[in-house]
C-alpha cells in the first residue's frame, strides 16, 4: 500500500476539499494515526536491533563451540553457511581474536593458508 501526503491549507480546502466543519476532526484522526504509525515503526526498528545483537552472540557462541578442535576459515564458512566469507572474518572471527575468546594455531603467519583457529579455553599451553 502507497501512501501520499498532500498537505492541504485552508484556501486549498475551500477550493478543492470538503466543505463541512468535518475537517478538524479528519485532521484529528489522520494525526492520531500517523503518530501510532510512527510509534510502530519505531518499536518495529528497537526489536529489530535487539533480535540482531542478539544473533551475533548466538553465532559467536556457536563458533567458540565449534572451535574446540582447531578449524579453518573456510570450515568455519560452511559451518555459518548464512554470510560471506570476508563478513565472517571481519564481523565474528577478528572480534572474538580482539577479545581473546579465540585464537590462531599460526599467530606468526595471519594469513596463512594454513591457518586455523581455536577456542582459547581449549588450546594446550
Amino acid at each position: 500500500m502507497f501512501k501520499i501526503k498532500i498537505p492541504l491549507n485552508q484556501v486549498s480546502l475551500a477550493k478543492v476539499g470538503p466543505k463541512s466543519k468535518n475537517t478538524e476532526q479528519v485532521s484529528k484522526q489522520v494525526t492520531g494515526q500517523d503518530a501510532e504509525q510512527k510509534s510502530r515503526q519505531i518499536s518495529g526498528q528497537m526489536s529489530g536491533q535487539i533480535t540482531h545483537e542478539k544473533s551475533v552472540a548466538d553465532i559467536e557462541r556457536s563458533i567458540l563451540t565449534f572451535c574446540k578442535k582447531p578449524k579453518s576459515r573456510k570450515e568455519i564458512h560452511e559451518y555459518i553457511s548464512q554470510f560471506s566469507k570476508s563478513n565472517i572474518i571481519k564481523s565474528y572471527i577478528n572480534p572474538l581474536l580482539k577479545k581473546g575468546k579465540l585464537i590462531m594455531t599460526i599467530p606468526d603467519k595471519p594469513h596463512s593458508k594454513n591457518q586455523k583457529y581455536i577456542t582459547k579455553s581449549v588450546r594446550k599451553k
